[in-house]
């Protein structure tokens, strides 16, 4: 049976800040027809729109595994662009096409990122540029990298995954596989929050561990170091982010009792650092009247 590989932790300078562990030298086979594929497919249908494309996730950071990982691309639009006038209907198709050109790949995410989205207010958080940053490889165009402020471990970061997860992603999930319960949807869904469930998990413990990862099984295992009673929970996890069950009922039953523990978790976690529940983080709704942010 294949199995990921257990992962990193990302590397970090002596000032703390987090460095990219992305590399041009992972874009090697089995991958790089589909990468070629996803450079050609944005070019083809909004050229003048690009600024530059990148690849992120696993496949960037050298941890993919044939046939069990996707591969997640995004273009930064020009600055000038308006995100809504781009034309956006080519991209399901273009994933579709690409992943069933290549079986080595379990899947493909194409997405769009206004450049603004990138360079927000110092006291702001960027998921956007964080990831641009810190776990991405620039396949086309200037490389925005650069010009990019510098991350070190904070709050910011573990809220990226709590606050979505514990207003947004869990509910949408639970949501999906009531009203459309077809085996293929139930499946969809169960590999997403699947993962959520343990980027979450990890989120709530990343501080004490003084360490940031993507990467699902060391997510785990730094999650059930603080928290071995859930151990069970986490490897059901973990089994179904990589073979996701389409039994509605089973997986229904499991996000409910999933819920039970890490929603009041999450809800701890935000009361001490995010009591305002603001998103992004440092958002201008939580700025004082002096100008500093308030700080939990």
């Amino acid at each position: 049976m294949t199995k990921r590989k257990q992962g990193i932790f990302w590397p970090t300078d002596e000032h703390g800040v987090i460095l990219n562990v992305g590399d041009e030298k992972y874009l090697a086979p089995p991958w790089d027809a589909a990468v070629h594929d996803i450079i050609a497919a944005y070019e083809q249908h909004i050229p003048n729109d690009t600024h530059s494309i990148y690849i992120t996730g696993s496949v960037a950071r050298g941890a993919a595994v044939p046939k069990l990982s996707d591969i997640n691309a995004f273009a930064v639009l020009e600055e000038a662009v308006d995100p809504e006038l781009v034309m956006q209907d080519w991209i399901e198709k273009s994933e579709k096409a690409i992943t069933r050109a290549h079986p080595e790949i379990n899947g493909v995410t194409m997405e769009l990122w206004p450049h603004g989205s990138l360079f927000v207010e110092p006291e702001e958080f960027s998921v956007n540029a964080f990831i641009l940053k810190t776990h991405s490889v620039r396949l086309w165009g200037p490389n925005l990298a650069p010009e990019l402020p510098d991350f070190t471990l904070s709050p910011a970061i573990a809220n990226e995954d709590i606050l979505l997860f514990y207003e947004d992603d869990f509910v949408e999930a639970l949501d999906e596989i009531e009203m459309r319960s077809s085996k293929k949807n139930v499946r969809f869904w169960c590999r997403i929050i699947c993962k959520q469930i343990i980027h979450t998990a990890f989120a709530l413990v990343m501080l004490d561990e003084g360490k940031f990862t993507r990467d699902l099984p060391l997510a785990a295992e730094c999650f059930l170091r603080h928290y071995p009673q859930h151990k069970a929970d986490i490897e059901q996890a973990l089994q179904w982010a990589d073979r996701p069950s389409g039994d509605a009922f089973a997986v229904h039953d499991y996000l409910e009792h999933i819920a039970d523990w890490l929603m009041p978790a999450c809800e701890t976690w935000l009361d001490r650092y995010n009591p305002e529940r603001c998103y992004p983080y440092g958002a201008e709704d939580c700025v004082e009247e002096d100008g500093e942010f308030d700080e939990p």
